[in-house]
């Protein structure tokens, strides 16, 4: 009950209870809660993926990587040499794949808190991992274990309950900030993109492994 019994004199600690119980109703983002279900069937389809694996395709293709592809060839007037198609495979390989998939979840649902994204070890940030400044993605440094990546998906399924349990109506219309590649976007928008990605990839690991 939102309201006291007439001629009760009224309590000031449960009046504070009320009024929080009033704010939470209205300032929940109200598809937080669909969404979080979803978030957790698109993670649980990746960890199936990697997990299923065999070590044997672990660092094969799951596609060809053409010069044609976004974020593979410079652009004409960069004055950087294009990659060779050889060296670009890595980027179709299941492993690199996944990496690319569970990076950017934890990278984007970070993306709330203002600070500088600082990803666990051995990972590193964007500058490793995201694009230079030719616009041209960045060849990994290293490859990555299952444990590895298992270790880091774990992680952002952590972060993806922790901001959509609690995610409010004004968080939700937070811009993304100037530094996001959906910078000004409402953070939002951003959370149903790294959904939408996830799916995508999970889906493709996924289809990978049934051919």
């Amino acid at each position: 009950m939102d309201e006291l019994t007439p001629g009760l004199k009224p309590d000031p600690a449960i009046e504070e209870w009320l009024e929080r119980q009033r704010a939470k109703r209205t300032s929940t983002w109200p598809p937080a809660a669909q969404m979080l279900e979803d978030y957790r069937a698109a993670i649980a389809l990746l960890e199936t993926a990697l997990r299923d694996c065999p070590d044997e395709l672990w660092k094969s293709g799951i596609w060809v990587v053409e010069l044609s592809d976004p974020w593979m060839s410079p652009a004409p007037n960069a004055g950087v040499p294009a990659r060779s198609v050889e060296e670009m495979q890595v980027f179709g390989s299941f492993w690199y794949v996944a990496f690319h998939c569970i990076f950017y979840l934890d990278f984007y649902l970070a993306q709330l808190d203002g600070r500088p994204y600082s990803p666990p070890r051995p990972f590193g940030g964007p500058q490793e991992h995201d694009v230079d400044e030719h616009k041209l993605a960045i060849l990994p440094y290293r490859d990555y274990t299952r444990a590895q990546l298992l270790s880091y998906l774990a992680r952002g399924a952590k972060k993806a309950e922790k901001v959509l349990a609690s995610l409010t109506v004004e968080q939700a219309a937070t811009a993304c900030p100037p530094t996001s590649a959906y910078a000004g976007q409402p953070f939002s928008e951003l959370l149903q993109i790294n959904l939408d990605h996830v799916r995508e990839h999970a889906a493709q690991l996924r289809a990978a492994l049934a051919t």
